[in-house]
């Protein structure tokens, strides 16, 4: 009895282990940091600052300041693809960064606040959500204070943070003044956001795509008129520096396999490329300026603009160019209609950094050589997230521990622990296996309806398998409750086949799916966080780890009497007794028969009772620890999927 109440005591602590590891992640200030951390900067974390290489930067627009001047302040990280959460910004003197002083102000921004009583810039309501950066404007003070720097600490998560980083120096402009005159004050009270109007002869002499441009005051605004081999285009869109908006020209209405043009603002200078998507990736061409003419852009008050002509064909005889230029899978022609996307994001010395919210998807194809108006919405995403978290539900959940509970089980529960007539474990592996077939074929068809028929993903990785392996796991999911319909007799010459088969197209649909599932948070439209596949590859280290503890454990308390009597005829894989059953009654039925205990004690296992009511009390307390881990791990995927990419800008 000691033995198994330390392994209950053991295994519980595993447990507790593995829920706060999953709990920590979230755990934190991810609304606004406590006041009690602003002179500090440090987070109210119980682990330490980290002492490594910072791979942050805090990047100024300039290097000097004037009374009321206003800079831009970036957080970003070293490399595009380093994120973080939290941060906390301040700008302090240079001479003494450590005293708790701070110098000119933060302007209000989604997703930044300030709990201190001082001029600081912290996250707020967002701390939950990795950011690949975040623009900040910050006015001087209205007088000379000496050189200043701006100190701040980034959470890249609960665990991992810098504490009191510093920017490089921002020094006063000689011959500035030392107040702000009154034409100054006027212009850095406040930062002014430039507007965006609809043109009057929006679908009458030029085309337009906006986002519907409420109370006369648009977003983004793209017009396009044809000239001659050329379409003419102009985009605008709000964003400041070290951002970028940018069209997409689609075959269809989903994301991958996209002609791109950006408009980007690097360090206030604004510049045209062209790119292509490849699935979730975007890559510019080689030259990145090919078919462009006449590219004039600017940026005034937040606005920037890119005017450009684009030739409606590839030119050819131009060289070398990336994934070949001047095929049609690079450089489509403008002479095909196209369906449009807008979107934007954050940019790093003029490199893309994956758009910060869903895309805007135009309300109807694009004809480049006819004159329309054209409007766009959000792309939704529900029926995919609906698809994706039925899948997790079917197969991390319900066929994990289904499939658990006939490989472990058949020897746990005696005579007269039946439910409905029938052996437990084959009630939890048929209620779990049928509702898969149910819950599978759901999501099979909302996907199907969503895409509107087969859809064949141009990704250049994994992630291109997705639809081929989910038609395959709709096919076993349904091919195996239809051989258990037609199961052979027990004793019979082909049940052992039977036996096989049946695990094998039933391990086989399960291990489909998993691989699926990872392939399918990879895909652009799922709109999820590189993070999720983390929980995905703790689901499946959990799985080997249970059940490497229920093959030892089974080994180690075998009786003797079992070990023997596998020499002789024994009972069939689903607890059939091996010529013992007439078979009449399909697994699908409610018959007792053909259900019946395998290797059930018989007269001579006195010896060992103890040690197999042991067996059933450790199996039974595993079974709930199981269920628990799948719930929770399933739980924590399907919230990852629910909320998916953050759409914060």
């Amino acid at each position: 009895m000691y033995r198994f109440e330390s392994q209950k005591v053991w295994s519980m602590d595993l447990l507790t282990v593995l829920v706060f590891t999953l709990l920590t992640g979230v755990m934190g200030y991810s609304s606004i940091p406590p006041s009690t951390s602003c002179s500090s900067m440090t987070p109210e974390h119980s682990p330490s600052a980290q002492t490594t290489a910072n791979p942050y930067q805090l990047v100024i627009s300039k290097n000097t300041y004037s009374p009321c001047d206003q800079i831009q302040v970036t957080l970003q990280g070293l490399e595009a693809s380093t994120q973080f959460r939290g941060f906390m910004i301040q700008a302090r003197s240079a001479a003494d960064s450590s005293t708790y002083t701070t110098y000119g102000s933060f302007a209000t921004a989604t997703g930044v606040g300030n709990p201190c009583e001082r001029a600081s810039a912290t996250h707020a309501n967002t701390g939950k959500v990795d950011k690949s950066s975040i623009n900040l404007n910050w006015t001087a003070p209205n007088s000379d204070v000496g050189n200043i720097v701006f100190v701040y600490t980034v959470v890249q998560n609960y665990a991992t943070y810098w504490v009191k980083q510093q920017s490089s120096t921002l020094t006063y402009l000689a011959g500035a003044g030392t107040l702000c005159n009154t034409a100054a004050t006027t212009t850095a009270s406040g930062y002014t956001e430039g507007t965006i109007t609809r043109p009057t002869d929006c679908g009458k002499v030029i085309s337009c795509f906006h986002d519907g441009c409420k109370g006369g005051n648009c977003e983004f605004m793209l017009t396009w008129k044809e000239t001659g081999d050329d379409i003419l285009f102009s985009l605008a869109c709000k964003r400041p520096q070290n951002a970028y908006c940018a069209i997409g020209l689609s075959k269809d209405e989903k994301m991958g396999d996209d002609s791109v043009f950006e408009c980007v603002s690097n360090g206030g200078q604004v510049d045209v490329y062209l790119s292509y998507n490849s699935g979730r990736t975007n890559s510019r061409l080689d030259q990145p300026k090919f078919g462009l003419s006449d590219v004039t852009t600017s940026s005034k008050d937040g606005v920037i603009t890119c005017n450009f002509k684009r030739k409606k064909v590839a030119p050819s005889n131009t060289g070398r160019r990336k994934r070949a230029a001047s095929d049609a899978s690079t450089f489509f022609d403008l002479n095909s209609d196209f369906t449009l996307f807008y979107a934007i994001g954050s940019a790093s010395s003029g490199i893309l950094i994956k758009h910060s919210a869903s895309p805007l998807v135009s309300s109807q194809v694009a004809d480049f050589q006819s004159i329309q108006e054209i409007g766009g919405s959000r792309t939704g995403g529900n029926l995919v997230k609906a698809h994706g978290i039925l899948m997790v539900i079917a197969w991390m959940l319900l066929a994990s521990f289904g499939i658990f509970s006939a490989r472990f089980y058949k020897d746990v529960w005696p005579e007269g622990f039946e439910w409905f007539s029938l052996k437990r474990w084959f009630v939890i592996h048929r209620a779990c296996m049928v509702t898969v077939f149910l819950l599978t074929a759901i999501s099979f068809i909302i996907i199907f309806v969503h895409v509107k028929g087969y859809s064949e993903i141009t990704d250049s990785t994994y992630a291109k398998s997705h639809p081929i392996l989910g038609i395959i796991v709709m096919a076993l999911t349904l091919i195996n409750p239809i051989m258990a319909l037609f199961r052979p007799h027990p004793g019979t010459p082909k049940r052992p086949i039977f036996n096989v088969a049946h695990t094998l197209v039933g391990v086989g649909a399960h291990v489909c799916s998993i691989v699926n599932i990872f392939s399918g948070t990879a895909l652009a439209a799922a709109k999820t966080p590189d993070n999720v596949r983390i929980v995905l590859w703790v689901y499946v280290g959990w799985l080997c780890m249970v059940d490497l503890v229920c093959y030892i454990y089974a080994c180690k308390t075998k009786p003797a009497s079992v070990k023997k009597a596998q020499t002789v005829p024994t009972a069939e894989a689903d607890g059939s007794p091996a010529g013992g059953d007439t078979g009449k009654m399909p697994i699908l039925g409610s018959s007792k028969k053909g259900e019946s205990f395998e290797l059930n004690n018989t007269a001579g296992d006195n010896d060992s009772s103890f040690q197999q009511a042991g067996v059933k009390s450790f199996k039974v307390w595993v079974l709930a620890v199981q269920g628990i881990g799948l719930f929770s791990l399933s739980l924590a995927v399907i919230i990852i999927v629910a909320i998916g990419e953050s759409d914060e800008m």
